[in-house]
């Protein structure tokens, strides 16, 4: 079962944004050898790994926009 308020935790959590972009990376690191070779081997790979720890790290940091004040 969802949260009641999951849209606005998927709108303004950093920890979502970052799952998204991680899981972009993911897909551009399967992706892009197929169509360009000049990318050094495992550097979205890489962005990935670090989109991932920023989500986890914005885990613990206080989002104004999410609190009901």
């Amino acid at each position: 079962m969802l949260i009641p308020d999951w849209r606005r935790i998927a709108k303004h959590a950093w920890s979502v944004r970052f799952a998204v972009l991680a899981a972009a990376f993911s897909a551009l690191e399967m992706a892009l050898p197929v169509f360009f070779t000049s990318i050094p081997q495992h550097t979205f790979l890489a962005l990935a790994f670090f989109a991932t720890l920023g989500g986890l790290l914005s885990r613990f940091v206080a989002q104004p926009k999410l609190h009901d004040d």
